[in-house]
């Protein structure tokens, strides 16, 4: 899936996102965003015991030169196709070019960084049912602020912290 992002030619920040068909390596138009954004963070997650999918979107500029920074927490029910993209929840504070994790388990994401008024070090989790999705900042933070990194759990057996 292709989301928002920056039209170069237009200057301009899309709402519109795209499927890519893995099988004829095709693009169709998907889910409209509900605000264009740029330099989001986005994942799945399971939104019921069933193991129903929701793709969520969190954060990012809504400007094309990279000022102005929202909080909205969206989501879309990837069984719904018919569907566009709706506003689940919000973050304390607006974020954008931060890195985002599924847990292991698929019940939660992990937001971690990324560019804030204040430049944050803060670590959030977002956990999601149909329509709603609650965040949570951690007690634990990055000791040094990064924005535009990349995040991913790592098995509990593959690393070794002391």
């Amino acid at each position: 899936m292709l989301i928002g992002g920056f039209i170069k030619g237009d200057h301009t920040i899309s709402s519109k996102t795209y499927l890519y068909n893995t099988k004829d390596f095709s693009f169709t138009l998907g889910p409209e965003l509900t605000t264009g954004k740029r330099s989001t963070t986005c994942g799945t997650i399971d939104i019921d015991t069933n193991g129903r999918k929701a793709v969520i979107v969190a954060g990012g500029f809504t400007d094309a030169d990279g000022t102005s920074r929202t909080n909205i927490v969206e989501g879309w029910p990837v069984d719904s196709p018919e569907t566009d993209f709706a506003v689940w929840g919000h973050l304390s504070e607006p974020i954008a070019e931060s890195a985002f994790a599924t847990s292991s388990n698929d019940k939660s994401l992990v937001i971690a960084g990324g560019s804030t008024p204040a430049n944050s070090n803060k670590i959030f989790s977002i956990t999601c049912t149909e329509g709603s999705c609650k965040t949570r900042e951690k007690s634990q933070s990055l000791r040094l602020f990064r924005s535009n990194s990349v995040a991913m759990f790592v098995q509990d057996s593959l690393a070794t912290c002391n």
